[in-house]
């Protein structure tokens, strides 16, 4: 079952299933993986649910150890202590909505809050001492945690203009890249829902200066372009996708997948920045759909081979869009059953 080298000095993690029916005689594969393992001088972890593991007949022992859920509040305290040293920040983790989320919420919200905790810190270096200072850097957290979802719907409500909505979606896929990328990469996007006639970039419209404010964004002295608001870019992209038809998802697919060629000259850098994109939505919605769209765009372009294989690869190894079983990449000779969808349509060429 388990056809991986023993290694020596190594430790491996075995991601078993979370639910349904665990695998015939699983217990006594893995202890028999263990002992190979460790006569090599490496050891095995096992990551399970307790349901799954007394469902496989698993054993408890001193080598079974069952964890709860920790404190919510505690958790984002020492995770935002760790990297924010600055008083004033670990005071406002008190505050009342913050504490709420937190004890509410599950570990990788938690982890997820805290992060914005720490991006909106770092956004914000003037002291937090005043009460209208703390209210502020509070209400930013919090409507990035709920995914600035009231602020979207009001958006989308007020703004019409498809040129505005383009630039919007441009931004949330390319954030980081050079404003007139980003502006090429609208046009191409109202191309592709038939909206051609826009002239985004024609001098009769907005320049990309007020398109950025228009969508909360800045275009910084290097020219590239970023959003203001925290994990706004995650935010866009998950409204979107839940609030439009399959039609624009598969449109958005194809789109994100050729924007790293225009015209037929593949830019890395434009692939790594989609990949990123790509790889976020994977783990999130659980969907392999995104990475197999670049797949079908980008396995014949030699310049972005290396782009693929890293987000295959990160896409079989997450826990969350992977295989349901041990998730390790192997060459494409392979026969292995534990590759992603993702990464078997590529080395098919499927």
């Amino acid at each position: 079952m388990f056809d991986h080298p023993a290694d020596t000095g190594r430790a491996f993690l075995l991601m078993a299933p979370d639910e349904g029916n665990p695998p015939a005689g699983l217990v006594a594969q893995i202890a028999a993986f263990a002992d190979e393992l460790s006569e090599a001088g490496s050891f095995l972890i096992v990551a399970t649910t307790t349901s799954m593991w007394a469902a496989a007949g698993g054993y408890h022992d001193g080598s079974v150890l069952v964890v709860g859920p920790p404190d919510g509040h505690e958790l984002l305290r020492k995770r935002v202590a760790f990297f924010v040293r600055r008083p004033d920040v670990l005071e406002g983790l008190d505050d009342q909505q913050i504490e709420q989320h937190a004890k509410a919420a599950a570990p990788d919200d938690v982890m997820r809050l805290a992060d914005l905790l720490i991006e909106v810190a770092r956004r914000t270096p003037d002291h937090l001492g005043s009460e209208e200072g703390r209210r502020k850097f509070v209400e930013e957290v919090v409507h990035a945690y709920l995914r600035w979802e009231a602020e979207l719907g009001d958006w989308f409500q007020n703004r019409t203009d498809a040129a505005d909505r383009l630039f919007l979606l441009a931004v949330a896929a390319l954030e980081g890249s050079p404003a007139p990328v980003v502006l090429r990469a609208a046009e191409d996007l109202g191309g592709r829902l038939g909206l051609s006639r826009l002239g985004i970039s024609g001098i009769e419209s907005a320049g990309i200066r007020q398109l950025a404010k228009t969508v909360q964004a800045e275009v910084r002295p290097d020219t590239t372009i970023h959003f203001k608001r925290p994990a706004y870019r995650t935010a866009v992209l998950d409204f979107v996708l839940s609030d439009r038809s399959e039609h624009v998802r598969r449109a958005l697919q194809r789109w994100l997948a050729d924007l790293p060629s225009p015209n037929h000259a593949p830019k890395v850098g434009t692939a790594t920045a989609v990949a990123e994109v790509v790889l976020d939505l994977a783990r999130r919605h659980r969907d392999v759909g995104f990475p197999i769209a670049m797949v079908a765009g980008w396995k014949r372009q030699e310049r972005l081979r290396d782009v693929l294989v890293e987000l295959l690869t990160a896409v079989a190894l997450s826990p969350e869009a992977g295989g349901p079983s041990v998730r390790v990449v192997r060459p494409c000779r392979s026969r292995s059953r534990f590759r992603s969808v993702a990464h078997r349509q590529f080395c098919t060429g499927g």
